[in-house]
């Protein structure tokens, strides 16, 4: 990394801890460059420089979906918001499927329009994987039964779901 703009600021440690291509030119990272200050990046020109897209001190972003240039879905790590962006990062959208307490350990998108995210309430009693097929309009709850708390889940080919759970 050779510079990163955040305005006329030249940010030179910038505590990245998740990077993602699309191809040689394009990428996005995850960053923490002070306490408390969280942020999301992207690049055009193969990682020599990186323009701040989302910068926030209310959401503390854990994890990120990147589907193309202009397709990302990221999650927080309270597990309580999901936003999205369609346009590259000029704007960012909460799709946050609605829930009473626990939070969001885990998300995956697809496609642009199908998604999915694992839900635990505060207590394990309810486990769920809630699924969009309309790009985070929509949710549909999937109860998942036996299971205490779902760690990750990853998708082969779109269909085919694999997932790391505690006590399932």
């Amino acid at each position: 990394v050779s510079e990163i703009s955040d305005g006329d600021t030249l940010v030179s440690d910038w505590g990245a801890f998740y990077i993602d291509f699309t191809n040689e030119y394009n990428g996005w990272a995850l960053s923490t460059p002070r306490y408390n200050l969280y942020q999301i990046l992207k690049t055009t020109d193969g990682g020599h420089t990186w323009q701040v897209k989302k910068d926030t001190t209310k959401i503390s972003i854990k994890g990120m979906n990147v589907l193309s240039e202009s397709i990302v879905f990221a999650r927080d790590e309270e597990g309580k918001m999901v936003i999205k962006t369609t346009d590259g990062g000029k704007n960012w959208t909460d799709i946050t499927p609605e829930v009473n307490g626990g939070g969001f350990s885990t998300g995956w998108f697809t496609a642009p329009d199908t998604g999915f995210v694992a839900y635990s309430n505060s207590n394990s009693e309810l486990v769920a994987i809630f699924k969009t097929y309309d790009g985070g309009h929509n949710w549909t709850e999937i109860k998942m039964p036996g299971f205490w708390y779902l760690d990750q889940l990853k998708f082969y080919n779109g269909s085919r779901a694999y997932g790391i759970a505690d006590r399932g």
